[in-house]
């Protein structure tokens, strides 16, 4: 393998986990009384202050009660509610989501969404595949990381156990081959020197062998290299950029400004005001931004991401 695809990053996720910073303060109670109401009551359960229970029944019919014998599912919302309280949580914390992808070797990244700046339009959904995508570009430069030192890596091998002989009666002793070799040196010079000229050529040839492999790990690690240059690209607050397909007034292009930045890599997210014409300036939140228009038409995995439209920087002289 000489590069990474989309498909090897999903394969290097092992499981991934969603949450938003509001769930931090006040955990989601529906998600508490779906478990309590499966959970099975203990072996010592006994209950009091004259609640009925017939244990030998319940053995023999092989019915064991469970949370959903105590409460129903109101009850058991009220319970949870009782039990943590109901603190107030802003409703930015909820629109802050978080992704973690734990990888195959067990090293975790966090993708984030800020969510929009109008509320009103916030979706969870969107938020998640945001957040994942943030995660995601995250991943690229670790598995480029691993493939460049593998292609770094000494190429063994190839020369296997090829040697040289210097002169007619030094031949190596150290295999039946090399012993019946060294007799027939002994017995004929003529092919001797002809075994020895075919070695000779097949070491020269191995040799040259290696050294065409070891010019192509060179230009793969060199492509690599511009791959993970591309990835460490970052926009900056100030940049000039020109936002296409969010405003309709004549063109889909307008000439916007980056006022906060949220990632980095060719379609990292972050708020521009853009300034159409006629209009008053339009602010967007955690839309995509690339270096040039062909990076943005070049991004075929984030396609998704662009779907409502995306900005670019424009052309410096």
């Amino acid at each position: 393998m000489t590069r990474i695809t989309p498909a090897d990053i999903e394969a290097a996720i092992a499981s991934e986990f969603y949450f938003t910073a509001g769930d931090t303060i006040a955990p989601p109670v529906s998600k508490m009384v779906d478990r309590f109401l499966g959970w099975k009551l203990p072996q010592d359960f006994y209950p009091d202050c004259f609640v009925g229970f017939d244990r030998d029944a319940a053995q023999a019919n092989q019915s064991w009660p469970s949370g959903t014998n105590l409460l129903h599912a109101g009850q058991a919302k009220e319970m949870f509610e009782h039990a943590i309280g109901k603190p107030e949580v802003p409703q930015s914390l909820g629109m802050l989501t978080f992704c973690v992808l734990v990888l195959r070797n067990g090293h975790r990244v966090v993708g984030i969404n800020y969510g929009p700046v109008d509320p009103a339009l916030f979706s969870a959904e969107m938020a998640r595949e945001q957040a994942r995508e943030d995660a995601i570009r995250q991943v690229w430069p670790l598995l480029g990381y691993e493939l460049r030192t593998k292609l770094a890596a000494p190429v063994e091998g190839v020369l296997g156990d090829v040697r040289i002989v210097p002169a007619a009666g030094a031949m190596p002793t150290s295999s039946p081959v090399a012993e019946a070799a060294q007799t027939r040196c002994q017995a004929d010079q003529t092919w001797c020197e002809s075994a020895r000229t075919s070695t000779i050529m097949a070491a020269t040839s191995a040799q040259s062998a290696v050294g065409n492999a070891r010019e192509a790990a060179a230009s793969a690690r060199d492509a690599i290299g511009s791959v993970l240059a591309a990835k460490q690209w970052k926009p900056r607050i100030g940049d000039q950029v020109m936002v296409k397909g969010y405003i309709a007034n004549g063109t889909d292009e307008h000439a916007g400004l980056i006022t906060r930045v949220h990632g980095a890599g060719e379609g990292a997210f972050a708020n521009v005001t853009a300034f159409p014409d006629l209009q008053s300036p339009k602010i967007f939140s955690s839309i995509p931004v690339y270096s040039s228009r062909a990076a943005a038409d070049a991004d075929i995995p984030g396609a998704t991401r662009r779907r409502d439209g995306f900005a670019y920087l424009l052309d410096k002289e």
